[in-house]
């Protein structure tokens, strides 16, 4: 299995900071460190992911092996909340791929909170600089229940479709443990037959409590 790369994009993170306008990434209002190591039928692979997202809306992240093998990705978007309580939001975003691979990314991440219930979809379009045949689309939808303060579970589906490649449909569940800013989720991706896979997430995030402004006398 490979080395965790977390060290190497916490280097990236300052560049990540450069990203967003200089005047709102000092009032910050959530961030976010995930890992998931993927398992399977394939070679096993650690994909790290670092977020923030400022008062402004301003979103930022940098991932590693998300969109091929030895690959950084630096994408950055806004997010459009349609609730105050940002329980339904869209977040498109544009960024570029470096490493294994190089070329550019479009996409979106749509989330949808209600109760206990929640939903949320990522889609993306990849693109290679030197060759057509990298490009792909993708996309991971997820759905589920909070059974309670620890516990939630739901259903996940991964679509990939390469470029002038037949398309993949990866339909999954989920399950995970919640314990205060820390979430563990798992996925099963086609259990019932011998191209299942696995997902384990080891994901932590930190949220500003926004704060009122005083009146000045």
């Amino acid at each position: 299995m490979q080395k965790s790369s977390l060290p190497t994009m916490y280097k990236y993170l300052a560049i990540l900071y450069t990203m967003l306008p200089a005047s709102e990434v000092q009032s910050q209002k959530y961030a976010g460190i995930e890992q998931y190591y993927y398992t399977g039928a394939s070679q096993p692979q650690i994909v790290p992911r670092i977020y923030l997202e400022n008062e402004k809306n301003i979103f930022g992240e940098i991932r590693y092996n998300y969109e091929a093998l030895n690959t950084f990705s630096f994408n950055i978007g806004k997010t459009f909340p349609f609730a105050k309580d940002n329980t339904f939001t869209l977040t498109p975003f544009g960024g570029i791929v470096l490493g294994g691979m190089n070329g550019g990314n479009i996409g979106s991440n749509f989330t949808v909170e209600y109760q206990g219930l929640f939903f949320s979809a990522e889609n993306q379009y990849t693109f290679s600089f030197a060759e057509k045949d990298q490009n792909f689309f993708y996309n991971w939808t997820e759905m589920g229940y909070q059974l309670s303060n620890f516990w939630l579970a739901g259903l996940a589906l991964q679509y990939t479709k390469p470029f002038e490649v037949e398309q993949s449909w990866e339909p999954g569940v989920m399950m995970g443990i919640t314990y205060k800013n820390w979430t563990f989720p798992l996925y099963a991706f086609n259990p019932a037959n011998s191209t299942r896979n696995f997902v384990l997430g080891i994901n932590w995030e930190w949220n500003k409590k926004m704060k009122e402004q005083n009146p000045i006398d």
